[in-house]
This record gives C-alpha cells, sequence and structure tokens, in this order.
C-alpha cells in the first residue's frame, strides 16, 4: 500500500467526517427497520425459537455443539444438518435475559445487529471504491466518500433486509454479515504498510484474527466460510495489483504464438512427406526447392505445388 502524507486528505473532501458518517448511517439503519421491535414470533421462528429445546436452561452448553439450528442431533436422520451453534447460542442469551420467550428482546437485538453492519459496510465500501491507501500517521485516507456513503444509505435502507432483519430466525445471516465483515476488514488491516517491525508483527496478527473471524461468521452460518475466498481474490487483485487484462492478452499473445509455430512445424511436415504424382519430373524437383526456400524465409504455406 502506499502511505500518504497528511495533508493528502485535502484533496479528497468528505461530506461528512467518519465519524459523523457512520453515525448518519447508524440512525438511519435503525429507524428504517425500528417498526419490526414489538413483532411476534412468525414462520420458522416456532421452529427454532419457541419450540427449540436447546434455549430452555435444562439443556446443557454442551449440547448446542451437537445440535443442529432445529435442535435436533446432527447424528439423526431427520437433522436439517444446518450447523449454527454460535445462532443458537444468542437465541438463548435473549431466552434468559427475556425470563421466556417474549420476542421484544429477540428483535431489538436483530434491528441493532442491522445497524452495526450498516455502519461497517461504510468501511467496506471505501475500501471497495477508494482502495486501501493510507497517511503518514497511518489512517486511511477516505478516497471515495461520496460513493461510499450513498452506497451505504442504499444498503442500509433496502426492503430485501426486511426477512432477516424482522423475522428472528434471519439472525444467522445478520451474525455471519457481521462477522464475515470484521474478517474482510481484519484483513485489509492486515497489509497496512507501517514500514517498521511493529507493523510486521501486527500484519500476522491481523491475518490470524480475520481467519478467526471467519471461522466464527461459519459458526453462525455455513456460507461465513466463504470469506476466506473472498479475502484471497482482494489479495490477488487489489492487494497483489494483478491486471486481469493484462494477464489474458498475455496468454492469449501466447496461444496465439504456438499456434502459428504449429501451423509452420505442420507445413515443414506436409512439405517433406509430399509426393507427387511424377516424382521424376524436372518441374517437380524446381517446385519441391522453391517451397522448401519459400517456407523457410517466410514461413508460409507453400502454393502451386502438385
Amino acid at each position: 500500500m502506499v502511505e500518504l502524507d497528511a495533508d493528502l486528505d485535502h484533496i479528497v473532501p468528505s461530506v461528512l467526517p467518519p465519524f459523523w458518517a457512520k453515525l448518519v448511517v447508524g440512525f438511519v439503519s435503525l429507524l428504517c427497520f425500528a417498526r419490526s421491535y414489538d413483532g411476534d414470533f412468525v414462520f420458522d421462528d416456532s421452529e427454532a425459537i419457541v419450540n427449540n429445546k436447546d434455549l430452555q436452561s435444562d439443556t446443557p452448553l454442551g449440547d448446542l455443539w451437537h445440535h443442529d439450528f432445529w435442535g435436533s442431533k446432527l447424528s439423526s436422520n431427520t437433522s436439517h444438518k444446518s450447523y449454527r451453534p454460535l445462532t443458537v447460542l444468542t437465541f438463548r442469551i435473549n431466552y434468559y435475559l427475556s425470563g421466556g420467550f417474549h420476542p421484544v428482546g429477540f428483535h431489538v437485538v436483530n434491528i441493532l445487529l442491522h445497524g452495526s453492519i450498516s455502519i461497517l459496510m461504510l468501511d467496506v465500501f471505501s475500501v471497495l471504491f477508494g482502495g486501501l491507501q493510507y497517511t503518514g500517521k497511518g489512517q486511511r485516507v477516505h478516497l471515495a466518500p461520496r460513493a461510499s456513503l450513498l452506497a451505504t444509505l442504499l444498503f442500509a435502507v433496502h426492503p430485501v433486509h426486511t426477512e432477516c432483519v424482522a423475522g428472528v430466525v434471519g439472525r444467522a445471516d445478520l451474525l455471519c454479515a457481521l462477522f464475515f465483515l470484521l474478517s474482510f476488514l481484519g484483513y485489509c488491516q492486515a497489509f497496512k504498510e507501517t514500514g517498521n517491525k511493529e507493523g510486521t508483527h501486527s500484519s500476522t496478527f491481523w491475518v490470524l484474527l480475520s481467519i478467526f473471524l471467519g471461522a466464527v461468521a461459519m459458526l453462525c452460518k455455513e456460507q461465513g466460510i466463504t470469506v476466506l475466498g473472498l479475502n484471497a481474490v482482494f489479495d490477488i487483485l487489489v492487494i497483489g495489483k494483478l491486471d486481469i487484462l493484462a494477464a489474458v492478452r498475455k496468454v492469449l499473445h501466447k496461444d496465439k504464438s504456438q499456434e502459428e509455430l504449429c501451423g509452420v512445424l505442420s507445413e515443414c511436415r506436409h512439405v517433406q512427406e509430399w509426393r507427387p504424382p511424377f516424382p521424376n519430373s524436372p518441374t517437380y524437383h524446381w517446385r519441391h526447392q522453391h517451397a522448401l526456400y519459400t517456407l523457410e524465409n517466410h514461413g508460409n504455406r507453400p502454393t502451386g505445388i502438385y
């Protein structure tokens, strides 16, 4: 990454300072879904929460690691095989703090999770739109503040999140997204160049932390494991600065050169193996020598041989 001087922060003026931008995003995201706080348990909530014995105190905590998302044993033939123990653990904490199956507490947690995810998306969009560049003090420069803020606000209020936020069972998606983004941002933090030994040690720490957060995301919902693939692609394309177009052109040019070479070799074999109907004809010897001369000097297919 390239370290920039502190005065470069004035080159790209922001609509709002980062703190206030995150505050606005958090407020808008909470306001948009605040009406869902007094909803009831609906659809899959009844099976994953109300009828799930793993939420009750008489079930040992260790059983959460051997049961699926719906409270059935993973070894059972009727098990859904959806392994999300950390999500079930948050349901159990909700049940304990609420003193029973009171949906308000469950919904409030979902709304707060959505607000946290929206705030993190501001940093994610800033990295995707502006790249990873830092000042001499180690602070990341927001090179696309307006685009990042607009994209984050659109994400925060988009109705596609309604099912995840309003439905309590959608907490699996929210928790997975939260730790997914934390893992990605941690991986970005690992490659902040500081130019000293301390920066090198912190790089290893952030990489390991990113892997750990990816594992946590996976234990919230299975798709969380895909963050490791995202980090790898980001490493190759952004951190490694791989030019895909240049690589494609190089491969195509290499294939074309190999194809031309194969064509020349094929012509050589064609000329060497060709036999005319009248091999003793004087005309044949002259045309054969002329074809070999043309092939050696021009690499083109000899014509007119009979």
